[in-house]
């Protein structure tokens, strides 16, 4: 898959090289050697990106078994089907509505056994017999970024893409997803706590009261869905993948399907998660993770924790999705996320009494790699090279600071035989550099050829 990739981006390449307009595409430059470094750390970044996604940015396609449209629960980490089957939070966070209703029940029962030892008048705890009547009902928290949990279990409206197109009207718009108010734009106002969604934002916007057109009650939030048919990618199958008629039915399943996407924009939404095919690098951040999970303590020293950095919040969703999924509760810290919620994932990752236990935090380099002190881990993985090496310097230092009383692990994961091993080659001439000039080590200097020293000097 690289080798393609790599193909194709090198033939604009030299184009730009033999029209002579290499140092004016600067931009375009930009994006080939990005599509190159996001090949290396997992192909989904190419075939399911935002870029590719559109119709107007496309450079080429990849036909693929992989391509779905829906929400992804947050609990047991696979495709939520239909609304039916979706509950969403107030923090936009998606499930499905049995997982997160036994995860309330569970909670429940947690703290009502708490509340059955009772004081005695030495200070101990003794069982105390149940009191008649409800049980005490416990607010828990979201089990993806510990906010306090407010869950609209049932929502209505929308369109599972399962309704018949009218043939009647002139854009072949499904009827079932169109607004009820102005039957031109498609639904995408989902009103919380009520959960209908029957509405455009423009129409939610005209509303002289801000209740609930459909059953008036006050609406406290507003979350804008996404159309699945604006996400999906126009997949372009060969004839020897439409061959079967069963293949072609379930590939037009796959393409035609019109449905509203509840939760927060991630590549996972366009991913059909039972046919997820994992790559060596999301494999071997995890290998590192279960042999750090498992690595022996001394008495009374707190278990090892990771600090996991990517610079795509795509690879973020990725790498979080197959830890969660290997059994390893993992929580993020990206630059989108509101400040209570950092706070929030933040205490809870330091935390060491959290069950269950959550060894791993993924960051974008952007947001976490200044200005945050988590002496609690042990070991910091960067999944891709930056080009400025004092950036993985500052990512190390999260870990390995004042107040650190632990050796820390730091590593750097590189994709054998692409570009990232060039541009680690590159950052380790600019380190020698930065060594020589600064710190005026000599073995660093002899390793400098003449084009470098003349580098330093150049005007």
């Amino acid at each position: 898959f690289y080798e393609s990739v790599y193909k194709n981006t090198r033939s604009k390449f030299d184009t730009y090289v033999k029209k002579g307009t290499l140092l004016h595409n600067y931009a375009h430059i930009f994006e080939l050697l990005s599509r190159l470094r996001r090949s290396a750390d997992h192909p989904y970044m190419v075939i399911h990106s935002k870029t590719n996604t559109d119709s107007s940015q496309k450079s080429f396609s990849f036909p693929s078994r992989s391509t779905g449209t829906s929400d992804v629960c947050g609990i047991c980490q696979y495709d939520i089907e239909s609304l039916k089957e979706c509950a969403v939070s107030n923090c936009r966070h998606t499930f499905h509505k049995n997982c997160i209703t036994d995860f309330i029940n569970e909670k429940n029962d947690e703290g009502n056994e708490d509340d059955e030892l009772l004081p005695t008048a030495g200070g101990n705890k003794k069982k105390g017999k149940k009191k008649r009547g409800k049980k005490n009902e416990v607010i828990p928290d979201c089990p993806v970024c510990f906010q306090p949990l407010s869950v609209t279990m049932e929502l209505h409206g929308g369109s599972d893409g399962k309704s018949e197109k009218n043939s009647d009207t002139d854009n072949n718009e499904d009827e079932s997803s169109l607004c009820v108010i102005c039957f031109d734009n498609k639904r995408d106002a989902l009103f919380m706590p009520c959960g209908h969604l029957y509405t455009c934002m423009q129409c939610y916007k005209s509303l002289n009261h801000r209740s609930c057109p459909m059953c008036r009650k006050d609406i406290h939030k507003v979350i804008r869905a996404a159309n699945s048919s604006d996400t999906t990618p126009d997949t372009t199958y060969s004839e020897k993948q439409m061959s079967s008629e069963s293949e072609s039915n379930e590939i037009a399943k796959k393409t035609n399907r019109s449905v509203a996407l509840i939760g927060r924009q991630s590549i996972l939404q366009r991913i059909k998660l039972e046919n997820f095919a994992s790559s060596s690098k999301v494999d071997g951040v995890v290998e590192e993770v279960q042999k750090m999970i498992k690595l022996p303590l001394k008495k009374g020293e707190p278990p090892h924790k990771a600090i996991i950095f990517s610079q795509y919040t795509d690879m973020i969703d990725l790498v979080d999705w197959k830890l969660r999924t290997s059994g390893i509760k993992a929580v993020r810290l990206v630059g989108s996320m509101p400040v209570k919620e950092r706070q929030s994932v933040l205490a809870a990752f330091r935390d060491p009494n959290v069950q269950p236990p959550i060894p791993v935090i993924l960051m974008s380099l952007k947001a976490g790699g200044e200005g945050l002190n988590l002496q609690e881990a042990t070991h910091v993985m960067i999944l891709e090279t930056w080009w400025n090496p004092q950036v993985h310097n500052q990512a190390y230092q999260r870990a390995h600071r004042i107040g650190q009383k632990r050796p820390v692990f730091a590593k750097l994961f590189v994709t054998q035989d692409t570009i990232e091993e060039r541009m680690h080659e590159l950052q380790e001439k600019k380190q020698l550099i930065f060594d020589g000039a600064i710190d005026g080590s000599a073995k660093a200097m002899q390793q400098l050829t003449e084009e470098d020293l003349q580098f330093l000097f150049a005007r």
